[in-house]
């Protein structure tokens, strides 16, 4: 396998009705191939078989990107970005072309978000985001789950540091409540009723049309 990747980000500053703004653009790009085989298993002793499957797969991806932060005080600023993000997934498979594809998934992703410093060392955040994550090589390499996952995604949260022992310690913490939305989310079942189905190679990665994620993190 080969990956590689880059980005490039330009900010601009700027006073707007004299409250402080940062404008960024930025393109994201990465890149990556995956040679492999397959060989069929002989599973009394285990004993490799003839080649079944002789591939490569290529992903690209491109994400552009524009942000704007306005700070309206010096404690509160409000984020704002929308982010375009196009995927292409392809396979090439010699000895089973029938499992070939060419695939692009594409994607506008906005979110929105506010930040306060609620003191010099700690703030409260909450975000509103779209979600998007495109198959990865091995999802799209079994073709059951085709569908790129997409949801919304909301959170609340507060983080810093507290001074304890007398302020001689500080401890850092951080706390998010959060409740996503999924749509075409990714899980890995098991093609059969076999109870030894991951062992066996009998599993599979599916798209659940709909899903919710709900929770509390914490982190000290």
């Amino acid at each position: 396998t080969n990956t590689y990747g880059g980005h490039i980000k330009l900010s601009e500053k700027s006073k707007i009705f004299g409250f402080n703004n940062v404008l960024t653009i930025g393109y994201l790009p990465d890149f990556g191939v995956t040679d492999g085989r397959t060989r069929a298993v002989n599973f009394v002793g285990f004993v490799p078989g003839a080649t079944t499957t002789k591939y490569s797969q290529t992903s690209e991806n491109h994400r552009l990107l524009l942000e704007n932060r306005f700070s309206y005080s010096d404690a509160t600023t409000l984020i704002g970005s929308l982010q375009y993000h196009q995927s292409n997934r392809k396979k090439d498979d010699s000895l089973a072309p029938a499992t070939n594809y060419d695939t692009q998934y594409t994607q506008w992703i906005p979110r929105v978000g506010i930040v306060h410093n609620s003191s010099p060392t700690s703030q409260v955040f909450a975000n509103v985001s779209q979600n998007f994550e495109p198959p990865i090589f091995d999802v799209t390499s079994t073709m059951l789950a085709t569908k790129a996952q997409t949801g919304i995604s909301y959170e609340i949260g507060t983080r810093g540091e507290l001074a304890i022992n007398d302020g001689r310690d500080l401890v850092s913490y951080d706390l998010t409540v959060y409740r996503a939305h999924l749509r075409n989310e990714y899980q890995t079942v098991c093609v059969n009723s076999s109870s030894i189905c991951t062992a066996w190679g009998t599993s599979a990665t599916v798209n659940v049309p709909k899903t919710i994620h709900q929770g509390i993190e914490l982190g000290l």
